[in-house]
């Protein structure tokens, strides 16, 4: 550890992580005592979060934005993609508000934005189906896989390896709130 950062350093992190903290704190109990004492707020709230759907992505880039990165020594982390190539495909057709892709056999799917992993499970009419969050609340899915090589609410980035389709078909769609969107802003 030593090549990446003195002692000094190290203690820097460790206090900002204690202030961090500490403020973190301080909010929670103060939010709480005005929730408590305050039935327009309890509803407002409640409201909000029960009601509303939330985006894990929006929740990130703030959290990044104003509490900087969870991972105190990502600047330290060398990441790279597994894969550099976009999604290949034999043919593309219009499937269910989204498209189906015929692929090569035992083909590995690359993720093709990052994001969030929000959902993995059984959707009708695209079976065995992972969602992925993207910042800009642009949810991806990912249709007809065999097999899954990500978890929920893992954090995936482009060219990751998402797994492989069942018969070479991968279905897809955009979708933006209630809005379905093009698939060529983002296969192309």
């Amino acid at each position: 550890m030593g090549d990446y950062m003195n002692n000094d350093g190290i203690k820097k992190i460790i206090r900002s992580n204690i202030f961090r903290t500490v403020i973190i704190g301080i909010f929670i109990l103060f939010g709480t005592l005005i929730i408590r004492k305050s039935s327009s707020v309890k509803n407002i709230i409640f409201n909000k979060v029960y009601n509303s759907y939330l985006s894990l992505a929006v929740i990130k880039n703030t959290y990044n934005k104003y509490l900087g990165n969870v991972l105190p020594f990502r600047d330290v982390i060398n990441e790279k993609s597994v894969s550099s190539e976009k999604i290949k495909y034999k043919d593309i057709s219009t499937y269910n508000k989204g498209i189906k892709l015929s692929l090569e056999d035992n083909y590995s799917i690359p993720v093709i934005k990052d994001g969030i992993v929000i959902y993995i499970g059984h959707k009708d009419d695209f079976n065995q189906t992972v969602i992925i969050e993207d910042e800009n609340g642009i949810d991806m899915y990912y249709g007809n896989l065999s097999k899954v090589n990500v978890k929920i609410y893992d954090y995936v980035s482009k060219n990751d390896l998402l797994g492989s389709a069942d018969n070479n078909e991968l279905y897809m769609m955009f979708q933006k709130g209630e809005e379905y969107l093009d698939y060529k802003e983002f296969l192309d």
